[in-house]
């Protein structure tokens, strides 16, 4: 879904586009290149990144399933050794590009209640705190090599058409829907145009990845997320409101 939203946002700008997919017959618009890249298994084609003037490296198994152990060590390899693989291949090129913007989560701050956090804030504990924070370790590697990095810590993406909401909205479109647990736990969140792509936004306060790679300076952690966090309990009563079903008698 962010990937896809990127590229249209790319395109609009002009910019050409070299795609990294797990399947070679993924569907791309005219002129789109594709390379095959399973992260976890080995490096990218170098051919893939020779003459980029950014990488934004956005592969990452699904969160959103069942933890088993083996789905835990999907979730974990595809971010942590997938990351290391590109830098690996970054590392061989006599000339490498200037800029990898890398995605991060929220995740990586763990559960903290009602502290305010920001970019600056120290990471926390837990499983995907941990993975996080060996995610985004991999990534500062490329600072080695002259590169600058940015991870863009995302929240929960939220897109009509897909993602987050196309799970969580049936039951209130059925008239069940509720809230999450106590309701009470912070949600940070980001419709995926506002991730993707916010011509107003300024340099070093970016939420979108786009700016992200386009903004000169230093490396920085970004927040991809929305200025105003939810609760899951304020989230379902306005779902309940917006979708709540007609009835008859």
């Amino acid at each position: 879904m962010i990937g896809r939203r990127l590229m249209k946002a790319l395109m609009n700008d002009k910019h050409s586009i070299h795609v990294l997919s797990r399947h070679a017959g993924t569907n791309l618009p005219p002129g789109v290149r594709i390379s095959v890249w399973d992260p976890p298994k080995g490096e990218p084609p170098a051919d893939s990144l020779r003459e980029a003037d950014a990488i934004i490296h956005l592969a990452g198994e699904p969160v959103a399933q069942r933890w088993t152990a083996h789905a835990k060590e999907h979730i974990r390899d595809s971010r942590v050794a997938g990351t290391r693989n590109l830098v690996q291949a970054l590392a061989k090129l006599a000339q490498r590009p200037p800029m990898l913007v890398c995605a991060s989560a929220v995740g990586y701050y763990g559960s903290r209640g009602d502290e305010t956090l920001s970019e600056s804030s120290a990471p926390g504990s837990g499983y995907l705190a941990e993975v996080c924070q060996a995610w985004e370790k991999e990534a500062q590697a490329a600072e080695s090599l002259g590169m600058r990095v940015v991870q863009v810590r995302t929240g929960l993406v939220l897109d009509a058409r897909g993602g987050a909401l196309q799970r969580m909205l049936p039951p209130f479109r059925m008239g069940v829907g509720g809230k999450l647990g106590d309701g009470r736990q912070w949600m940070p969140w980001i419709h995926v145009q506002d991730l993707v792509s916010r011509p107003s936004c300024p340099c070093r306060a970016s939420r979108c990845i786009c700016c992200s790679a386009k903004c000169p300076g230093s490396s920085w952690p970004a927040s991809g997320c929305c200025p105003k966090p939810r609760r899951p309990r304020d989230s379902a009563s306005s779902s309940r409101s917006c979708l709540r079903p007609w009835r008859t008698r």
